[in-house]
């Protein structure tokens, strides 16, 4: 718990990572009461109404690969994409949400976000998609 609190002052971004956290919360308590498909639907509509946030792709991915690496222990890559997804869909209005598997070590599941083709999130450079939403 204290890397938690450590990893979440030293954010530079508090503001973006407390509506983050809240989000995938919000999303963790659905996932569990419905299914992945009513949570996708409510939080699709909740995007709509979230303000566009001045971010560059670039941008984005940084802070994707910083939320993955720093808060990875808080919850999974499915929690963090929706709610990645809910918070910047409005500012890249193409954001899909890809999910994968990898069956060469085992068998990996991974969700992941893309912008137009883009991969967002770097670590899912050996998954096979098997699930597109936008």
């Amino acid at each position: 718990m204290t890397s938690f609190i450590r990893n979440f002052w030293n954010f530079p971004e508090k503001q973006l990572l407390i509506r983050l956290l809240f989000f995938a919360l919000l999303i963790k308590v659905s996932l569990k009461l419905i299914s992945y498909q009513q949570t996708l639907s409510v939080f699709r509509i909740i995007s709509r109404k979230t303000t566009k946030q001045a971010y560059s792709f670039e941008a984005l991915q940084d802070l994707t690969y910083r939320i993955y690496t720093t808060f990875e222990i808080f919850s999974n890559c499915l929690v963090w994409t929706l709610a990645i997804f809910t918070v910047f869909k409005n500012t890249f209005p193409n954001l899909e949400i890809k999910l994968g598997v990898n069956q060469e070590s085992g068998f990996q599941a991974h969700a992941w976000l893309e912008d137009q083709g883009q991969i967002i999130d770097f670590s899912q450079s050996n998954f096979q998609e098997i699930y597109r939403e936008n």
